[in-house]
């Protein structure tokens, strides 16, 4: 498993053309990632239903 390492470099504001950059520098999963699809349809499969009608009543 990768382990995460906080990065000491500044935090600044991505723009949309950046984002491929950004996952190709994401670790792989290699072993986990059967494990974790499983995880996240878990996950999606037992979420609440949203409410019907406005949320901002």
């Amino acid at each position: 498993m990768e382990k995460i390492v906080q990065s000491t470099e500044a935090v600044r504001q991505q723009t949309i053309r950046e984002l491929k950059s950004l996952l190709d520098r994401l670790p792989r999963l290699g072993k986990e990632a059967d494990d974790f699809e499983k995880d996240i349809e878990d996950i999606r499969c037992h979420q609440p239903n949203l409410p019907l009608g406005e949320t901002w009543e």
